[in-house]
């Protein structure tokens, strides 16, 4: 008997911030790792992207950052893979401004066999 297989996922969610600031950090890792849990992926990535042009994706760890219009992070065993103290933040450079981003999820959920015996805490949470 063959293993159950796995799911293939895609997801493009389109996410709005509101930023108060005329220059602001907003961390956004803990939204990007509920969307991986919501989606059920186990393995592939994220990939976020600003959709202007004063706004942009910074990975950060300690004071390192790294500023660009858009990044991708590696999901492995249901989880982002980050360095220990890294974060995904949205910098935002003229606000204050409703800001969109675009997030986009692909990779492979569990097979159906596990994804049975998982708890639904995140049950109807995709519409």
């Amino acid at each position: 008997m063959s293993a159950p297989a796995a799911t293939f996922i895609y997801r493009l969610v389109k996410v709005r911030i509101v930023t108060e600031q005329p220059v602001e950090l907003i961390d956004i890792t803990n939204d990007v790792a509920a969307l991986v849990c919501d989606v059920e992926m186990q393995d592939g990535f994220v990939h976020m992207q600003s959709r202007h042009v004063t706004t942009a994706i910074v990975l950060n760890e300690g004071d390192v950052l790294r500023i660009r219009p858009a990044a991708s992070l590696e999901v492995a065993d249901g989880r982002l893979k980050l360095g220990k103290n890294e974060r995904a933040l949205l910098v935002e450079s003229n606000g204050p401004e409703a800001r969109e981003l675009s997030i986009i999820l692909i990779g492979q959920g569990a097979a159906e066999e596990v994804l049975a015996d998982r708890p639904t805490q995140w049950e109807g949470a995709l519409q």
